[in-house]
């Protein structure tokens, strides 16, 4: 409501300058789970960073990256079957890695006293492991995951008068996202007891790249400040989903299990071939095609006029498409 200022700073006129932490977290450092008598060990480590100046007269640079390195622990606290096909209590920490790398830098390099070109690129990777195991689920539950992203972005930045600016923006970003089971095995849910078998979330890969640019112009005349532009975008994705294809077992309790067990033992035992054993009391399965593919693409136009009317009245009008 108070106007409005447009600020683009000069390349290569800064100063070098620079900053960074790190931080530290050991188990050694805390109390042990009171869930589990032995706890592997487990730590935090941060670290971060970045730097900035002048390449020459007419560009700059920044550069930012930082890297979490996070080793923890998931416990297992459950009631299972024993050798014996005794109902055994059971409990176990399973270590969960975790890291996360960025990295970024910028260029500002000016082509001329009035037109700034900006280029970005921007990496970012997360991966962590054994996700999806604690209290009943057992250590096969456990899946990883990886998601990496590549971002590059141009900026063109032009002082056409006093009163005018242009500026074209470019991007481009490609994300890979997968999620990855220890096991394949059908899953096998008793209800109160654990989970074991393979997870039912299955594997899912994806990705996907997405593509636009921009181009916004901004006037300044009198009482009106003026803006128009368009956007073009298009995104492209493959995803592939395997939920559940593996099979879930439910049984209602740990008892119904241990009776299917016994079954089950006694027939191999007695040297019978093709044993089956009743007792679960749902089976679920998913199949079909876990692929699927998507292309869009859309177009926008727009115009706004930031109109001030009186010192206390302003009023906004717009069209978009």
């Amino acid at each position: 409501g108070y106007g409005r200022i447009e600020i683009l700073t000069k390349p290569g006129t800064d100063k070098w300058h620079g900053q960074g932490f790190g931080l530290f977290n050991d188990s050694a450092l805390n109390s042990r789970n009171p869930f589990v008598s032995t706890e592997p060990g487990y730590h935090r480590e941060f670290m971060d960073g970045s730097i900035g100046g002048p390449l020459s007269k007419k560009a700059s640079i920044f550069i930012d990256g930082g890297r979490r390195d996070m080793a923890g622990d998931s416990v297992v606290s459950a009631v299972i079957l024993g050798s014996s096909l005794q109902q055994t209590p059971f409990s176990q920490a399973v270590p969960s890695p975790n890291t996360n790398t960025n990295l970024s830098t910028r260029v500002d390099y000016a082509l001329t006293s009035s037109n700034t070109l900006t280029a970005r690129y921007q990496f970012f990777d997360a991966n962590s492991k054994n996700n999806g195991i604690g209290q009943f689920a057992l250590a096969t539950q456990g899946y990883s995951t990886q998601l990496t992203e590549n971002n590059i972005g141009i900026t063109d930045s032009q002082v056409l008068s006093a009163r005018a600016v242009n500026e074209i923006r470019l991007m481009y970003t490609h994300d890979i996202n997968n999620q990855l089971p220890v096991s394949l095995d059908p899953t096998l849910q008793v209800q109160g007891a654990f989970t074991g078998g393979g997870n039912p979330l299955g594997k899912v890969l994806d990705t996907q790249n997405h593509a636009e640019i921009h181009d916004l112009t901004s006037i300044s005349s009198g009482k009106h400040y003026i803006t128009f532009g368009g956007r073009l975008r298009d995104t492209n994705e493959w995803n592939s989903t395997t939920g559940n294809f593996n099979g879930t077992f439910t049984f209602n309790s740990l008892a119904a299990y241990q009776s299917a067990k016994t079954e089950l033992a006694a027939c191999q035992g007695a040297g019978q071939s093709g044993c089956s054993a009743s007792g679960a009391s749902q089976f679920s399965l998913t199949a079909g095609n876990p692929a699927a593919a998507v292309d869009w693409v859309d177009v926008g136009l727009y115009a706004e006029d930031q109109w001030r009317v009186r010192s206390n009245i302003s009023l906004n009008l717009g069209l978009r498409y």
